[in-house]
């Protein structure tokens, strides 16, 4: 059953990141950072608008948007490689980002190959959806929750929205995070899940 909380479906930034031909989050971070304007299927966030709060706090933090909906920086990559069992491939070790979810946004349907803890900073509660096979359930992390972090397990979709103005959290991958191993669901994923499910959660699409 979905919990008490609303949001507008937001967009998919086409000309920031095509899925088809993954890039390093690092140069793409450098032609966005740019930016004086960032429209996303709704609310339109202006960069030059100085006395926005949430705005002074994309500033401070120098987040940009994440292709999943939100906005990012990664903060930290880790200098150790290892291999990784999913990908067959080198990857390193651990990275974290800061992620911020405001009103009206959703972190839309995707899947990361490894491991992603999810750790609440401040804002309101982050409402989380996981979703393995045909099931999607849902668990609220931040204040007034029974938890503060949460693991998504690699392979598994996720979502997520914030239950209020905003919520930032921290997101750490292990192995780290490569646009190499992240998909959004396709159609025919989507159409596993139960027609009820479907209508529920069809604005995280």
């Amino acid at each position: 059953m979905q919990r008490p909380c609303q949001a507008k479906n937001v967009g998919f930034y086409g000309d920031f990141f095509d899925v088809n031909n993954a890039v390093n989050t690092k140069s793409e971070a450098k032609r966005h950072t740019a930016a004086p304007c960032v429209t996303i299927h709704g609310p339109t966030y202006n960069t030059e608008t100085r006395e926005n709060p949430m705005q002074q706090l994309i500033d401070r933090l120098k987040l940009v948007p994440h292709p999943e909906g939100g906005f990012y920086r990664e903060v930290y990559r880790s200098g150790q490689a290892v291999s990784s069992s999913a990908t067959k491939a080198p990857r390193q070790a651990l990275t974290h980002i800061y992620f911020l979810l405001l009103k009206g946004q959703v972190s839309r349907f995707h899947r990361v190959l490894h491991d992603e803890v999810w750790n609440y900073y401040e804002g309101a509660p982050l409402r989380l959806l996981r979703w393995h096979g045909a099931t999607i359930e849902e668990q609220l992390i931040g204040p007034g929750e029974a938890n503060y972090c949460t693991t998504i397990v690699g392979g598994d979709f996720q979502a997520a929205e914030s239950c209020g103005d905003y919520t930032l959290v921290g997101c750490t991958v292990a192995p780290g995070f490569d646009f190499a191993d992240f998909t959004f669901a396709d159609n025919s994923q989507w159409l596993i899940v139960p027609e009820q499910a479907r209508q529920t959660y069809q604005r995280f699409r």
